[in-house]
């Protein structure tokens, strides 16, 4: 008998941070990997290694397996049977190699050097190798469920002559699941092998390739899933109703291993399929989910997240003590689904940061070893008392369980017995593989590396909405050693940044909206970056980042030197400005009326402090398909274009409700009217706001017909321009424009535009190219590349450049976050995929 897959998740509350399980760690991580050995299927030199042959005196079983005359030897079979079935062969092979992917640290090595589950992996993976004749032949199963798969007494632990010339043909997949599962797998053992192994990883990574082919012709011909193998009068051996997860979890682990954007354009266009049932052989979605979250693609963190709120409804209550805590979505299978949403758990914890996730991971793992209120029956073969009368054919002929199985488990209400059956005592390959996962965080979590710093109480900020007039903002986070450390403020629209620094093990500061570099403004969301340091878990990345929605108002601070005076309606002068040029109004000439006319009677003496501003009613009305009203100001008696110099921000005191209004700069070069500027947000009451836009945020709406650069050498005004149907009130005020230069305008402009390129990093050849933005390129740049652990391992110096190169050889294959710092400020991070070549 087979069972039925079962996956899934969930989405907690939080609760305190759970301690280090009573029971030995290493040694259940140990037993658990090591039941691959037993099985493992036979090889021609007798070298499989598994525990049962040892005493037989005859070639290993099935050494002959091939398909039309291409070897499959090895691999390993399915469950108790002699058959290798590739849907959860695929998914056991990708789920191992995720758990090492994420948690290194917790794998033991061999004298070799070579941790131990990859050992375990690599029987798998020589398998594929061979499973994948070419790009449009892929084995998936092998062997005869009439004969390999009958009652474990009617055959001994040979059984390789009777079924020989029934194993020279298999199975081949005519749908994306399984050569997806492959590619998958292939893909992520030539990235975590890479090291120990170059040849062997080029190898798998061929292989991936081939069979993501075939997996995207299935696609192309709308083949999800593959034909199941059958056995007469009991069904499909397994079942599994979509492909869409399994390619994804493909696509973005070659992603990763090639750095070609055709296969993150594959992951991006997968929409995660809604399957009800804990991760498994019939569901990749959290496994896939994560990693796209990793790398910043698609659909992101969604899949695993919605997989986690599943398992969470899904867990017992007290009502069923035996269970109680435990995911339960089938009265078959309970131990193995326990496994699998425990390692989901522990994925969700990595994205989120919520303790709930890791007391969850604990709790499964000590249900399953038997370390639980309600049951105290461990069902890990060879581990604490675990089971002795194990549904598996060898394990029968030879009385040894085949040590560290997880059997099927008890029924839905908790009853189980000891007794051969395969609904409680069956072991199969899938069974073991995410408790092994859930079992390495724990272990790093109980035993992190030396200098690893664990974050127990997450960045936090409040409050969420802050008006900087009446609050501040506080800042707290806790961490498990003294560290100096960093907390970095930027706003999302503005690009304002604010560093506060310190040094310990406890954060409680506070921030009163000031910053280092720009200002930030009125109605935008601001994040908050904690840097402890090189050595903070990987599992805490996510609670090193917080934010605020909305800055409700900002503290006014005074003007610079550096400003440099458009108006201030003190003179008397209005409709001219202090430079002598002119106010005036304008609309888009169809649907919205022009306002007054700019006189005298505009000038209020309700400006900012009291002293004179500039009044109007802006009044826009439906017709055109983006109508807008305005009021600007011209920088030349004659009203002609100048050159603005390098100027650095715009500042303005302004005052509206619940309105928008779009600074602009409108140069002659752009003909459309899509000129750069930056919506300024007015909410709330009548309350004056000091707005400071730093040139480097401005940007031309998505409207725009024709992309061009801004280039402020022929500009005719300064705009404030209002796009929608109503008719807000507004007045300006003490407008200026920091280190304004005026000159007769460019007329040659056209010809030589300034590039406000964008600071970016790409990867060509073995080589990281970086370049800043021209707003960020001032001062010295130290460039900081950073591991998926969060460890730095490249920091050089340039000086005088925006654009350097980095060579990555040296570097193993992976994900990196390549950081800036100008003069102690650090850009925006960016992450790249680099395959190690």
């Amino acid at each position: 008998m087979k069972r039925l897959s079962c996956f899934l998740g969930i989405l907690l509350s939080l609760s305190v941070v759970a301690q280090p399980l009573a029971l030995n760690l290493d040694q259940l991580h140990t037993t658990l990997i090591g039941f691959y050995q037993y099985q493992r299927a036979g090889r021609s030199d007798g070298s499989s290694g598994n525990p049962y042959y040892s005493s037989i005196t005859s070639n290993e079983p099935h050494y002959y397996d091939n398909h039309n005359g291409n070897s499959l030897e090895g691999g390993w079979y399915d469950a108790g049977d002699f058959l290798k079935l590739g849907l959860p062969l695929g998914y056991t092979i990708y789920c191992l190699l995720k758990g090492y992917d994420v948690f290194p640290h917790s794998y033991d090595r061999g004298t070799n050097g070579i941790p131990n589950v990859l050992e375990e992996a690599k029987v798998g993976t020589d398998y594929l190798l061979k499973a994948i004749i070419s790009e449009t032949e892929v084995v998936m199963d092998l062997g005869d469920p009439n004969v390999d798969h009958m009652g474990m007494d009617e055959s001994g632990p040979d059984n390789s002559q009777r079924t020989q010339s029934s194993r020279q043909r298999g199975r081949v997949a005519d749908g994306v699941d399984v050569p997806a599962y492959y590619a998958a797998s292939l893909a992520l053992m030539s990235i975590v092998y890479r090291e120990f192994d170059e040849d062997y990883a080029d190898q798998c990574l061929e292989k991936a390739k081939q069979a993501f082919r075939r997996a995207e012709t299935a696609y192309d011909q709308g083949n999800m899933v593959s034909t199941p193998t059958t056995k007469h009068s009991h069904g499909v051996l397994y079942s599994n109703s979509e492909g869409r997860d399994k390619m994804a979890a493909a696509a973005i682990e070659l992603y990763r291993a090639t750095g070609e954007t055709s296969y993150r354009d594959w992951a991006e266009s997968l929409t995660f399929p809604t399957i009800s049932n804990v991760m498994g052989y019939g569901n990749a979605v959290p496994l896939a989910s994560f990693e796209m979250w990793r790398q910043g693609v698609g659909a992101s963190s969604t899949g695993l997240l919605n997989d986690m709120s599943f398992i969470w409804r899904n867990r017992e209550g007290a009502d069923n003590p035996r269970m109680e805590g435990i995911y339960v979505n089938s009265d078959w299978g309970t131990a193995r689904d326990a496994g699998n949403a425990a390692f989901v758990a522990a994925l969700a914890y990595i994205v989120t940061g919520n303790d709930s996730y890791m007391d969850f991971v604990e709790t499964q793992i000590n249900w399953l070893t038997g370390n639980h209120s309600g049951n105290s029956q461990s069902f890990v073969v060879g581990f604490s008392g675990g089971p002795s009368r194990i549904h598996h054919r060898n394990a029968r002929h030879y009385g040894t369980p085949p040590r560290g199985g997880v059997v099927s488990g008890p029924d839905d209400r908790g009853e189980w017995d000891d007794d051969y059956s395969y609904r409680n005592c069956e072991v199969a390959l899938d069974y073991n593989a995410g408790a092994i996962g859930a079992v390495a965080f724990l272990k790093d979590l109980a035993n992190p590396p030396a200098g690893q710093i664990q974050i127990p109480e997450r960045l936090e900020v409040s409050p969420q909405n802050v008006d900087f007039n009446s609050s501040d903002v506080t800042i707290s986070a806790r961490l498990s050693g003294t560290v100096d450390w960093t907390i970095d403020i930027r706003g999302v629209r503005s690009g304002a940044t604010k560093l506060i620094t310190g040094s310990g093990s406890n954060i409680n500061e506070t921030w009163i909206g000031d910053a280092d570099q720009g200002t930030f403004i009125v109605g935008e969301e601001v994040r908050f970056n904690l840097d402890a340091g090189d050595n903070v878990a990987l599992y805490h990345f996510s609670r090193t980042f917080a934010n605020i929605e909305q800055i409700g108002g900002v503290k006014v601070f005074p003007f610079t030197d550096s400003d440099v005076l458009i108006d201030d309606f003190t003179g008397g002068n209005t409709p001219e400005n202090a430079l002598g040029g002119t106010w005036s109004t304008f609309n888009d000439g169809v649907s919205s009326s022009r306002p007054t006319e700019i006189t005298e009677s505009a000038v209020t003496d309700d400006g900012y402090d009291g002293s004179p501003g500039l009044q109007i009613r802006l009044i826009g009305q439906s017709g055109e398909d983006i109508p807008y009203t305005g009021i600007k100001t011209s920088f030349h008696p004659e009203n002609r274009p100048m050159n603005l110099g390098e100027p650095t921000s715009i500042v303005f005191d302004i005052k509206a409700s619940n309105t928008e209004i779009r600074v602009e700069v409108e140069q002659t070069t752009i003909t459309d009217g899509a000129y750069y500027g930056y919506t300024v947000g007015l909410h709330g009451s009548n309350q004056w706001t000091r707005v400071r836009v730093p040139i480097s945020e401005l940007r031309q709406p998505e409207w725009a017909t024709e992309s061009k650069d801004l280039d402020l050498r022929s500009v005719n005004s300064l705009r404030f321009t209002y796009y929608g149907t109503s008719m807000p009130q507004v007045t300006i005020d003490n407008v200026h424009i920091e280190n304004l230069s005026l000159s007769d305008g460019d007329v040659s402009a056209a010809r030589r535009p300034v590039t406000m390129e964008q600071t970016r990093a790409s990867v060509s050849g073995s080589s990281l190219n970086y370049t800043l933005s021209a707003a960020d390129a001032r001062g010295n740049l130290q460039l900081e590349i950073y591991n998926v652990s969060g460890r730095r391992v490249v920091s050089k110096n340039f000086a005088g450049t925006n654009q350097v190169s980095i060579p990555l050889s040296g570097l193993p294959a992976g994900v990196y976050t390549v950081i800036g710092v100008v003069d102690g400020r650090k850009i925006n991070p960016s992450r790249f995929v680099w395959s190690g070549r």
